[in-house]
């Protein structure tokens, strides 16, 4: 596949929709994640159902449960804190290089006022409804807004989303 790079405005039409529905979503993830612990944490401790429960256990059992709590107690700020992209700015230009088999990308835009270029390693490439999401090796996400795309660059950036998840699939 030959190189390319796309390009988008972080203000883009429907950013806002997007980011409401990436922040509820985040609230109901960590909403149904403190549920999930601290459930686990109350059968790892309490329910006697055909094992003992030791000292070790119940201790567990209760580390759990707290954690499930501190969970439910942060969802609130995950709704209000939580954003996409790092709070990148303007105009995002984002290249794909392909080399060694491998995919590379570099970012540059605006940071904080300031001039913002990033390169690293594309691990992985997951597609949402409104996004293609790029994960790099140190499990930093960045959201690429398919609507914000040209028809070109939104081609592309699909073929490579295809051709990345087959051969993942195949190794």
């Amino acid at each position: 596949m030959d190189n390319f790079s796309i390009t988008f405005n972080s203000k883009y039409k429907g950013h806002i929709k997007d980011l409401i529905k990436y922040k509820i979503s985040s609230f109901f993830s960590t909403i149904l994640l403190s549920f999930v612990i601290f459930f686990t944490g109350i059968y790892v401790g309490y329910i006697n159902y055909n094992r003992v429960i030791n000292t070790i256990t119940f201790i567990f059992g209760n580390v759990l449960m707290v954690i499930g709590v501190v969970f439910l107690l942060i969802s609130p700020f995950v709704l209000i804190f939580i954003n996409y992209n790092h709070s990148l700015k303007g105009e995002i230009r984002i290249n794909f290089i392909f080399q060694d088999n491998k995919t590379n990308y570099s970012i540059y835009t605006n940071k904080d006022k300031k001039s913002f270029d990033e390169s690293g390693v594309v691990t992985s490439l997951r597609r949402k409804k409104s996004f293609i999401i790029l994960s790099n090796q140190k499990a930093k996400e960045y959201f690429i807004p398919i609507n914000a795309l040209n028809e070109f660059d939104k081609n592309k950036l699909i073929n490579l989303y295809n051709e990345f998840n087959n051969l993942t699939k195949n190794k």
